[in-house]
């Protein structure tokens, strides 16, 4: 965790994007992914256990921060773009970084309606009404709403109904089994038809 710090403050770590598509083929959003700034250095340390472990510290919120700022910096300067980022449900509380957030999105308008909040739930804590309220916030700001890996983890059906969520992703895994037995591709097409009820886009990982 202390070395994802380091090499976050040494502008060591740059940001990929990954499309989002639609069924015909036409793309929702670029969901931005972090990875190692520079050839090579991916041996220096394993990028997924490290934001893992920094989760496990209670100190994502920090680098989730400096990720979705970022997002809304290139929306301002790519007009033409959308973006998506990852939020920790643990980080999402009323401090004084989302409410600069949302006061900035608030007054750009143009950038809030072009910006993706990717929830995960990583905790089996639940949720709190403050995270909610802060999602709703948002939304009334013109951000979309995203929830991340249903199907895997703590992401659960109530989660994505409480927050009224404009997206879901299914987690990849449930593709990956579902191509290999029939019960877990039940279990997919009836997830799928359940998130359906709940929310206007339901994506599946491939």
């Amino acid at each position: 965790a202390g070395m994802l710090l380091d090499a976050l403050q040494e502008g060591a770590l740059a940001l990929a994007f990954q499309s989002v598509l639609r069924t015909d083929g036409a793309v929702l959003y670029h969901e931005a992914l972090l990875r190692h700034a520079a050839p090579g250095t991916q041996d220096v340390f394993n990028l997924t256990q490290s934001i893992r472990a920094l989760e496990r510290t209670g100190g994502a919120a920090r680098l989730e921060q400096c990720v979705v700022w970022t997002c809304v910096q290139l929306l301002r300067t790519h007009p033409d773009q959308r973006l998506g980022c990852n939020v920790s449900a643990m980080s999402l509380r009323d401090t004084a970084w989302w409410r600069l957030l949302l006061d900035h999105l608030a007054h750009h308008p143009q950038v809030a309606g072009r910006l993706v909040l990717e929830i995960k739930e990583t905790s089996g804590v639940p949720a709190s009404a403050e995270t909610f309220e802060l999602l709703a916030r948002l939304q009334g700001c013109g951000a979309r709403i995203a929830i991340d890996d249903m199907g895997a983890g703590h992401s659960t059906l109530e989660f994505l109904a409480r927050s009224q969520a404009d997206v879901v992703k299914m987690d990849r895994n449930l593709v990956v089994h579902a191509l290999h037995s029939p019960a877990p591709a039940d279990m997919l097409r009836k997830l799928v038809a359940a998130c359906s009820v709940l929310c206007p886009c339901v994506v599946v990982e491939d």
